[in-house]
């Protein structure tokens, strides 16, 4: 996932001297991207019959199919929100040590996974080989409710440390 913010803040300062806070917020537009790929076990069963002396039985085995799923690259933009507080440390006229915190807040998006069709061996039994995975197959998990979907939450926390240098003329007041 990547985001990339755009903000537009208001911003006030306060404190005097070696040291001041920093508050700030307003609006943010997002521009998101997004993809995504893992498995998930489709349960199958095979039987077959054997001769175990003197009769012919059922053997049944039960396995998990490690079929592959895919959200591909997703784009969008979203409108929300920022927050931040800062602290400046001042060390001298030009120099100060800020430590700032910042929320951005940003708007769920449910994106929906896309089946990998194919043969897939059995995760378990050794006897499961080459089970085909399809269109059949995800319809029949589309009938009965199954649904493969994400909720994306683009909102994070950003912290940093910085080193921040006054260029002009002399001490700030």
């Amino acid at each position: 996932m990547t985001t990339l913010p755009l903000s537009l803040n208001l911003a006030a300062r306060t404190g005097t001297g070696r040291i001041e806070g920093a508050f700030s917020g307003g609006l943010t537009v997002f521009r998101n991207t997004f993809r995504a790929d893992t498995i998930f076990g489709y349960g199958i069963t095979k039987t077959e019959p054997v001769f175990l002396d003197p009769d012919w039985v059922l053997i049944q085995y039960v396995d998990a199919l490690p079929v592959g799923l895919r959200i591909p690259t997703t784009s969008w933009k979203a409108l929300g929100a920022d927050l931040g507080a800062a602290l400046n440390v001042m060390a001298n006229d030009r120099f100060a040590i800020r430590i700032e915190a910042r929320y951005f807040s940003c708007p769920t998006k449910t994106v929906a996974w896309s089946f990998v069709y194919g043969s897939y061996d059995g995760m378990f039994a050794p006897d499961i080989k080459g089970q085909p995975f399809g269109v059949i197959e995800a319809a029949d998990l589309a009938r009965s409710g199954k649904t493969f979907k994400l909720p994306v939450n683009p909102s994070y926390v950003e912290g940093s440390i910085e080193l921040v240098f006054y260029l002009g003329g002399g001490r700030r007041d």
